[in-house]
């Protein structure tokens, strides 16, 4: 049978079977549509949508079709026969005036395919013809902060048609900037955690942005103090703020200065804590060392919780930069990390993060000797070597000064759990594959011999190529 019969063949068993269920208001064969789903391509289409369109249509507008579809299925069927459709062509089956009316029912399945529509769509001139002449962005903007909808689907789609908007695109948001500051000045959580997620995807296309929208204030971040949910939305969406352009010193300024107040009214609760953690974590990687320096974060009065064993303090210790934590505090290791169990599990990510910075590292070397480590559980040691492995100062005190690990740990163990045997192979190809160093050569061809025999098994080296031998006398 060819592949056109076959196709023809599947098209024609669906389409039975929507039929079938359709009249007599029974489930449909789930499978059977997400196995055709997979394998109709234009060509089956060109044939079979004006027969498939049609049904399918009729499942979503019926009101048994939770029933008929209760796994949502002809959704993805008919986005994927869509895809295959120009704009004009789709309005044949859906005519505007239908996308247009049940474009802003939230609680239909239909809106999300009329969303669908427009995003498969979306920058064909007909498209943006058909959103400018009816303000549909703007439209929908409005039914995305609407507190009335809760379709989690239906907000996720407005989100993506929000991303897939180009540049010279962001006119069709032209209408939506009252709603916009509106909904920043508002109280409803809810709202302002949606204005987040849109703000953060719509940046990159923004130009000329008001800062009102982006800058909250200490009074309106107190507001919302007791609202732990939201605080770390607030938080998160500052540190995805990072990396841009925008002026967000004030923010950073009045969220730290409440991160750091002793007034027990404005005490955030610790799992706020450790979201603001990886802010400042981020920070310690930007260009923000002068606040981090003003609010003396990593000064020793401030991590005495550390020896309490503060999840807030360890895990600040173990994020930011400790080329900055030094630079802002040159007593570390003599004032704190020499009096903690770096290699308690509570601690270790403290010393793995610490070894990044060199002059640390000076300090910390008499605790990583040969004696110290070997009495690691497995899964530590190969973390730590891991994380040595990509240092240049790392891999020569390894070559130079613990030859018994190298041999006993990289190449002549045989490793059987499976986590372990993956960082070993992780270290071995780093090794393998970075900057010589002092004292590698020595180790290279043991090191290459290693990681060769666990990637191709103990007899790689007996592999010959063979040769095909032609007998020219046959």
């Amino acid at each position: 049978m060819s592949g056109a019969s076959t196709s023809d063949s599947l098209s024609e068993s669906v389409i039975l079977d929507l039929i079938s269920s359709y009249e007599s208001k029974t489930q449909i064969n789930d499978k059977a549509v997400d196995s055709y789903t997979l394998i109709i391509d234009k060509t089956t289409i060109e044939v079979q949508s004006p027969r498939l369109i049609p049904v399918i249509s009729q499942i979503l507008l019926d009101k048994e079709c939770a029933r008929i579809d209760p796994y949502q299925v002809l959704l993805g069927l008919l986005e994927k026969i869509l895809s295959f459709l120009t704009f004009q062509e789709i309005l044949n089956y859906y005519p505007k005036d239908f996308i247009l009316e049940n474009l802003y029912q939230s609680s239909s399945i239909v809106c999300i395919l009329c969303l669908k529509i427009i995003i498969l769509n979306l920058h064909q001139p007909e498209t943006q013809n058909f959103l400018h002449q009816n303000q549909v962005v703007t439209g929908l903007m409005e039914l995305y902060f609407d507190p009335g909808t809760t379709n989690i689907a239906v907000l996720n789609q407005i989100e993506l048609l929000a991303k897939k908007l180009e540049k010279e695109e962001m006119n069709l948001l032209d209408g939506s900037n009252e709603l916009f500051f509106a909904i920043r000045k508002s109280k409803d959580a809810i709202l302002l955690a949606r204005f987040l997620n849109l703000f953060i995807i719509l940046l990159p296309k923004m130009s000329q942005i008001n800062e009102s929208l982006y800058l909250f204030t200490k009074s309106e971040i107190l507001l919302v103090k007791d609202d732990a949910l939201f605080l770390i939305l607030l938080v998160q969406f500052y540190t995805r703020l990072i990396d841009s352009d925008l002026k967000i010193s004030p923010a950073l300024n009045d969220l730290l200065t409440i991160f750091k107040s002793d007034d027990d009214e404005l005490e955030l609760e610790e799992i706020v804590k450790l979201e603001m953690v990886d802010l400042i974590a981020k920070m310690s990687y930007s260009n923000y060392t002068p606040a981090l320096d003003k609010f003396e974060l990593f000064k020793t009065h401030n991590l005495i919780k550390l020896f309490e064993k503060d999840q807030v303090d360890i895990k600040l210790l173990s994020r930011s930069n400790p080329n900055v934590i030094y630079g802002l505090n040159p007593s570390i290791f003599s004032d704190v990390l020499i009096h903690l169990p770096l290699f308690d599990d509570r601690y270790f990510p403290i010393l793995l993060n610490s070894i990044n910075c060199f002059h640390i590292w000076q300090s910390l070397e008499p605790k990583l000797s040969y004696e110290k480590l070997q009495l690691l559980p497995k899964d530590k040691l190969y973390t730590l070597l891991l994380a040595m492995s990509k240092l240049d100062y790392g891999r020569t005190y390894l070559f130079n000064h613990l030859p018994n690990i190298v041999v006993n740990e990289l190449i002549e163990s045989d490793i059987r759990n499976n986590e372990i045997w993956k960082l070993k192979l992780q270290i071995l190809q780093v090794l393998n594959s970075t900057e010589s160093v002092p004292g590698f050569e020595y180790w290279k061809e043991k090191l290459e011999e290693s990681y060769n025999t666990m990637r191709f098994g103990q007899n790689y080296k007996n592999i010959q190529p063979k040769v095909e031998v032609v007998d020219e006398t046959a």
